[in-house]
C-alpha cells in the first residue's frame, strides 16, 4: 500500500497497510502550518498496520526579508517660551505624523 501525504510532497510506502503518517511540528498528517521565521526541522513518522516504524525529515526554512516601516515626522521649527531658552516637544508632532500617514504601531 503507498499514499501521498495531504501536504502532496510526502511519499509513503507499505505492502499491508499504513495505520499513521504524522509530523513533529503540529503532531498530524498535514504539516501545513504556519512557520516562524529560521529554520525548522520536520520530522515525519510512518507506521505500518504491524507497527513496525520508518521516519524521515526536512527543513523548512523561513526568512524575513522586509524592513521594518519608518515614517519620520515633518521638519520642525519652535519659538522658545518667554524666559525660556529652549523649546522640547516632538512626541505629538510625530504621532500627529503617523495619524496622518495611517500608520498603525505594534
Amino acid at each position: 500500500m503507498y499514499g501521498i501525504g495531504d501536504d502532496t510532497r510526502t511519499l509513503y510506502l507499505d505492502n499491508c497497510g499504513v495505520a499513521s503518517v504524522l509530523n513533529s511540528f503540529n503532531g498530524t498528517s498535514n504539516a501545513s502550518d504556519t512557520y516562524p521565521v529560521g529554520t525548522t526541522t520536520v520530522v515525519w513518522t510512518v507506521t505500518d498496520v504491524n507497527g513496525n516504524t520508518a521516519t524521515c525529515s526536512h527543513t523548512v526554512t523561513v526568512t524575513d526579508s522586509e524592513a521594518p516601516l519608518l515614517v519620520c515626522p515633518a521638519d520642525i521649527s519652535l519659538t522658545a517660551a518667554s524666559g525660556s531658552c529652549d523649546a522640547a516637544t516632538w512626541a505629538h508632532l510625530f504621532l500627529r505624523t503617523i495619524a496622518r500617514h495611517r500608520v498603525q504601531l505594534p
